[in-house]
């Protein structure tokens, strides 16, 4: 597709900061017109990865349901005398459990033995790292 019926290929603006002090996405109106002296870079398809997609189809044109729709079809499709049984499946705040696993490995008895004090750190340096880990530690030639 050409002109304005491409919804994918979009100019991105440089900022030069000096008169531009923050990149931008060109109008699509105004695509292929250069301003000056004005650096541009032309974004198409590369500006999706594919597990967006599975996401998100109609971000390039496909009109079908994203994985997310579909669950939430399918969910509705289910009679209402079953979903009681959806909520002892259902987590109320999963954001929050990757805080709550942090505080549970916090109150493990070896956790003390994962750490490194900023004493241990300023006498030992990165190394007390790499001993303490079990890592490799290589320095930037």
């Amino acid at each position: 597709l050409k002109g304005p019926k491409n919804t994918i290929s979009r100019d991105y603006i440089l900022p030069d900061y000096t008169h531009i002090k923050r990149g931008h996405v060109r109008p699509p109106e105004d695509s292929g017109k250069s301003k000056g002296d004005e650096q541009m870079i032309r974004m198409n398809n590369e500006r999706f990865a594919v597990p967006e997609l599975l996401f998100r189809p109609s971000d390039v044109g496909i009109q079908e349901m994203g994985i997310s729709e579909g669950v939430m079809h399918c969910i509705n499709l289910v009679e209402e005398d079953i979903y009681p049984c959806f909520l002892v499946l259902l987590h109320f705040s999963p954001i929050t459990y990757p805080w709550h696993a942090g505080c549970d490995f916090c109150l493990e008895p070896s956790f003390p033995s994962l750490c490194v004090s900023r004493h241990e750190y300023e006498e030992h340096g990165h190394n007390i790292c790499s001993t303490r880990f079990n890592v490799s530690s290589t320095t930037p030639s």
